[in-house]
């Protein structure tokens, strides 16, 4: 990891001579990064893609740094040194940003939270520049029954930097419809590739998650899918058996964030004086949860609404052993965390994603970090 040091001290003296890095808090963020440290009239050289952190040593500059708001490197992070007594001065500077609606933090307490909130930040800030230019493949185009779960492709693409692509399948299925429909259907084939085929789409397209509706899906070809499927989630590749653009960016973000690749789920029955919700998975997409027992934690969660800027977010733990359904879906029964209610009076959408752990509190900052609204 690297951090970018922007100092603010008197203009007579060279930073050079100040030896921040033997200062003890330098030296022990030294432990688990490297740092740059840059001065403040410089800050038009720093490098966008590392965390930055503001380091206030003279009063007279929190002027500069008021000249200098719309420069500051995003999220604007101060760090407080117990050596310079530089708490006055950076409260004065978080003060006068507040009161212009400019979102920053002070980075202040023991040495193991200023470490684990600055790791938690930079794995923020990295999701958000992984996620840019990122393409999702919906297959021919977002289901028509899920009345409330398309997202505006050009503004998400404001937002996020996200593009959504509709692949056509150039399929004439009119053939079939003939008086042989019957024995044409019979000879389709127990077993067909579809992993290569779904391979060679993702790399010409460079999609880095992919929408399918499964329940279109011919039943006698639906093994076949969810065999190439089950091989792309393998590696870690975010596929949704629905067409559900909201979900499947959801599953994306989720993804690059924590790193495992998380579920698709459906609500089948909620329970509001015991507050615990029952969930089903889509056919054969259970293999993510195979080793889910009671008592283990599990977090559910949706960005949703047209611009994806609303998210929902629990966490709760399994309740029983989840069944496997004949088609080998997983229901599964949880206990959350917060009220299940919360689903009923302002659902988004049908479907929601499901992670193996607690992921609450790193979910929640990187959603709200990016102007969302958690319902």
């Amino acid at each position: 990891m690297t951090l970018n040091v922007i100092v603010y001290t008197s203009s007579n003296q060279k930073i050079s001579n100040l030896n921040l890095l033997e200062r003890p808090l330098l030296k022990q963020l030294q432990e688990f990064a490297q740092l740059l440290i840059i001065p403040a009239n410089k800050i038009s050289d720093v490098d966008r893609n590392h965390l930055s952190l503001l380091l206030v040593l003279n009063k007279e500059n929190t002027l500069l740094l008021k000249r200098q708001y719309e420069d500051l490197p995003r999220p604007i992070l101060f760090l407080i040194d117990e050596e310079s007594h530089n708490l006055p001065m950076v409260l004065e500077a978080s003060t006068w940003l507040n009161s212009n609606s400019i979102k920053n933090e002070i980075l202040c307490s023991d040495n193991n939270h200023i470490k684990k909130r600055i790791q938690q930040l930079e794995r923020i800030l990295t999701t958000e520049k992984r996620l840019m230019n990122r393409r999702i493949g919906i297959l021919e185009s977002p289901a028509s029954n899920l009345i409330a779960s398309n997202v505006d492709y050009f503004l998400t693409k404001r937002r996020w930097g996200v593009d959504f692509i509709d692949i056509p399948l150039n399929t004439n299925l009119s053939p079939l419809y003939t008086e042989d429909f019957k024995r044409i259907k019979q000879e389709i084939p127990d077993n067909v590739d579809f992993f290569t085929p779904f391979f060679h789409l993702i790399r010409s397209k460079r999609l880095s998650a992919l929408a399918l509706d499964l329940l279109k899906t011919p039943n006698k070809l639906i093994p076949s899918i969810i065999s190439a499927c089950s091989r792309l989630s393998k590696s870690h590749f975010p596929i949704a058996y629905q067409t559900d653009p909201q979900s499947i960016f959801t599953m994306l973000a989720t993804k690059l964030l924590i790193g495992s690749t998380p579920t698709l789920s459906l609500p089948i029955q909620m329970d509001l004086s015991n507050n615990f919700i029952k969930l089903v998975t889509y056919p054969g997409d259970y293999n993510n949860f195979d080793d889910l027992k009671p008592e283990d934690k599990i977090t559910i969660l949706k960005c949703g609404n047209y611009c994806l800027d609303q998210f929902y977010l629990s966490s709760g733990i399994v309740l029983s052993n989840p069944q496997i359904t004949s088609n080998e879906s997983g229901i599964i029964t949880i206990q959350l965390d917060t009220p299940v209610e919360k689903l009923l009076k302002k659902p988004l959408g049908s479907h929601y994603v499901l992670l193996k752990g607690e992921y609450n509190e790193l979910i929640h900052e990187f959603f709200i970090s990016n102007h969302c609204i958690r319902i």
